[in-house]
Formats: structure tokens, C-alpha cells, sequence
């Protein structure tokens, strides 16, 4: 014994105390704490093990909001191990507001990728909008503040500005369309002649361009009507041409 060294002799004084704890009813476990505290006290264990999360385990730096953590240490070193959830998805991964998704990161865009139950996207800033046009009413409309009772309204978007069309009503027109002067109403166009339509308020005629001849015959009023120089605010006239003159005709009621 006297030949022995200092360091031997007290790990095997150590032993022999932990199995003396052991025989008085120390746990095991208890048993092996204090055998191993009392070993790395002394000096004599040379430990190289790095300690490892379980199975089912990640290791991070910060424990995640909502996940469950444990520290793991082994030979003076500790880690920090969060549990993995279960994975059981089929959401897909999308991209932001004001993203969109791409293949490949255009030029100078900004880009990110996106993953999500195990798949990955790559998402690209849209550039700012730089638009100077204004939304417009189409043909038949007008743009009005309030849609109007029983009208017909869309809303038309341009550049981030809307507005909102209504459906013009019907004209309550009681014009009559008239031939202009030189031509006169046909229901066909003769085939030696040139024809044009004239369209009022709904109604459209068939004006036929006279002759050049040599015509003394002068325009009459047909019988129920008078001539006048000009029609009257709601009243019936019609044109009738001869020879190249025409005459409005009043339409006695």
C-alpha cells in the first residue's frame, strides 16, 4: 500500500465508500451521482463525450414560443434539445402580401423562400405600383357617388382608385329623324341612287340623294298638314322634298 499512489488510493477509498452507501439503502441512482461527483472532484476522469439530443429531438439555441425543452449536459457541457411535433400536414406553402411566387429570383428583386410541411417556395417583393392612369365609365355610363335606385352599377378599378358606373337610361325622345335637305325618305334604296340612314332617338330612316334634273315642280304639304318654317316643341312634322327644295310639314292633330 505505502508503494501506491496518492490519486489511486483515494478513487478506490471513493469506490468503496459509494458501495458502502449503496449497502444502507442509497438508490442506485443516487449511488452513481455520488460516485461520479466525487471521481471528477478528484480529477481523475478524462471525459471527451459531448452530449446529444434523444430521438425526436432538436437542438436549439432559444427554446421556441410553445414547444417543449430540456437541458441535456454531459462532461461539463450542457445543450439545449426542443421536441420535434409530430408531423402530420398537408397545408401548402404560400407566399406574403405583396409577394409573388417564382422559379428563379429575377434581377434585382427581393426574394425569400416560403417552407411549410416539408415543401419550399420561392417568393419574390412585387415592385411598387407607379401607375398615373384613372379609372374611366365605359360607353353607356355615368360615374356617380351613390348607385341610383333601380339603375344598373358597376364599380371600375384603375391604378388603386375606383369608381362606380351607372347604366345611362333610355332617352325619352319624341324627335323624328328627317332627311336632310337634297335627299329624300325611301323604305328601299333605288338601284341608280345614293342612300343614307339618319338615326333619332331610336328611329332610324332611309334618305335617298334626288337626281340633278330639271325640275320646276315645287314641294306640297299632303292633305291633313300645313307647312312651317320650323316644327314646334313636341309637335309631328314631316319633310317633303321635290326637285331639290324640301318643306317641313305640321301634322294638323
Amino acid at each position: 500500500m505505502k508503494m501506491m499512489k496518492q490519486p489511486l488510493l483515494l478513487t478506490m477509498l471513493t469506490l468503496l465508500a459509494a458501495m458502502f452507501m449503496w449497502g444502507c439503502g442509497a438508490s442506485d441512482s443516487e449511488t452513481l451521482e455520488a460516485s461520479q461527483g466525487a471521481i471528477r472532484n478528484k480529477g481523475d476522469v478524462n471525459c471527451m463525450a459531448v452530449p446529444m439530443c434523444g430521438e425526436g429531438q432538436t437542438q436549439v439555441k432559444e427554446c421556441p414560443a410553445g414547444a417543449t425543452c430540456e437541458e441535456v449536459s454531459l462532461c461539463g457541457q450542457t445543450i439545449l434539445c426542443a421536441e420535434e411535433p409530430p408531423v402530420n400536414c398537408l397545408a401548402m406553402p404560400m407566399c406574403g402580401e405583396g409577394q409573388t411566387q417564382v422559379e428563379e429570383c429575377p434581377a434585382g428583386a427581393t426574394c425569400q423562400e416560403v417552407s411549410m410541411c416539408g415543401q419550399t417556395i420561392l417568393c419574390a417583393e412585387e415592385p411598387p405600383v407607379n401607375c398615373m392612369a384613372v379609372p374611366m365609365c365605359g360607353e353607356g355610363q355615368r360615374q356617380v357617388d351613390v348607385c341610383p335606385r333601380g339603375a344598373t352599377c358597376e364599380e371600375v378599378s384603375l391604378c388603386g382608385q375606383t369608381i362606380l358606373c351607372a347604366e345611362l337610361p333610355p332617352v325619352n325622345c319624341l324627335a323624328m329623324p328627317v332627311c336632310p335637305t337634297g335627299t329624300t325618305q325611301v323604305d328601299e334604296c333605288p338601284a341608280d341612287m345614293t342612300c343614307e340612314l339618319v338615326s333619332m332617338c331610336g328611329q332610324t330612316i332611309l334618305c335617298a340623294k334626288e337626281p340633278m334634273m330639271n325640275c320646276m315642280a315645287m314641294p306640297t304639304c299632303p292633305a291633313g298638314s300645313k307647312q312651317v318654317d320650323e316644327c314646334p316643341p313636341k309637335a309631328t312634322c314631316e319633310a317633303v322634298s321635290m326637285c331639290g327644295q324640301t318643306i317641313q310639314c305640321l301634322k294638323r292633330m
